[in-house]
């Protein structure tokens, strides 16, 4: 298989970006809110599922990047169908969690959003596995979107790690 110069580096950038978007990380900035004790609980039981789930997905996902680069898709496809299921264990504790009324739409949107992601590993596991790497960059451009997305939805919420951070690998 033959590529241009240059190719199998902008591929390998994208994949770490589409990596990166599985762990959670701190915000840039947080805002405090101490006012409602309802969101403090919520923010309480939330954020050691986040906290858990950075550290298993950098642990999958460790040299998933130099594995689309070297075109070792089916071993990156593998990698990604582990994050997938392991950001589904984690969307259903989050989920499982009550939200606070007063933030209710916020969250259930974030929450939407968080699913999308999933869709969208599970989808790019199952491109990789069709050794369809441009395709699976295309995707991982709009997981990075979606990321953003959630991430905008929760801006002003006090949420140490359950932001998607996707320059993580970068």
């Amino acid at each position: 298989m033959s590529m241009r110069r240059g190719t199998g580096m902008r591929l390998a950038m994208g994949m770490a970006v589409l990596a990166a978007l599985l762990v959670f990380a701190p915000p840039a900035a947080a805002q405090e809110d101490e006012s409602n004790p309802e969101l403090e609980r919520y923010i309480e039981a939330v954020e050691p599922i986040c906290q858990k789930d950075a550290a298993r997905s950098e642990r999958i996902l460790k040299g998933v990047r130099r594995k689309v680069m070297l075109d070792y898709t089916g071993v990156a496809s593998r990698q990604f169908a582990r994050a997938a299921r392991a950001f589904r264990d984690t969307l259903r504790r989050i989920i499982a969690v009550p939200r606070p009324a007063e933030e209710l739409v916020q969250f259930n949107t974030w929450i939407t959003s968080l699913k999308g992601q999933l869709v969208m590993l599970r989808r790019i596991s199952r491109t990789l596995l069709d050794r369809q790497r441009f395709k699976a960059q295309r995707q991982s451009i709009q997981l990075l979107r979606n990321a953003r997305q959630a991430n905008t939805v929760v801006a002003d919420i006090e949420f140490n790690h359950c932001v998607l951070r996707p320059n993580k690998f970068l």
